[in-house]
C-alpha cells in the first residue's frame, strides 16, 4: 500500500487564465449578440447575458462532474454516500431567481418576462 501526502495542484480554467480585456473579448466571441453594444460584458451594474450564460454553463459543467463522482459512490458499493451526494447535487440543480436575472430577462425580452 503506498500513501501518497502532497497536495493536488489546482486546475484553471480557461476563464480564470484570461486577463480583463482577454474575459471581455472572450465573452464577445463566444456568445455574440448576448452584450449590447458598446458595453463592457464584465460590468456587473448593468445586467449582463454574456455572463450569465458563461455562469450557468460552469454550473451545470459542476453539476456534471458531480454526478459522475456519485455514480462512483454507488460502484464502489458506498450507496448511502451516492445517495446523500444525489440529493445535494438535486438541491443545487435549481437556480433561485434574484432581481439582477429578472431584469435581465425583461430588458432582453422587451419587457415580457
Amino acid at each position: 500500500m503506498v500513501v501518497v501526502g502532497s497536495k493536488k495542484l489546482p486546475t484553471f480554467s480557461e476563464w480564470q487564465l484570461l486577463t480583463k480585456s482577454g474575459q471581455t473579448t472572450f465573452l464577445n466571441k463566444r456568445y455574440p449578440g448576448a452584450v449590447p453594444p458598446g458595453s463592457d460584458p464584465l460590468t456587473e451594474k448593468v445586467p449582463n447575458y454574456a455572463a450569465l450564460r458563461l455562469r450557468d454553463e460552469t454550473r451545470k459543467e459542476t453539476l456534471r462532474n458531480l454526478e459522475d463522482v456519485s455514480a462512483l459512490y454507488r460502484l464502489n458499493r458506498d450507496p448511502e454516500g451516492g445517495e446523500r451526494l444525489k440529493k445535494e447535487i438535486q438541491r443545487s440543480f435549481i437556480r433561485r431567481s434574484d432581481w439582477r436575472t429578472e431584469g435581465m430577462d425583461k430588458s432582453y425580452n422587451n419587457g415580457r418576462r
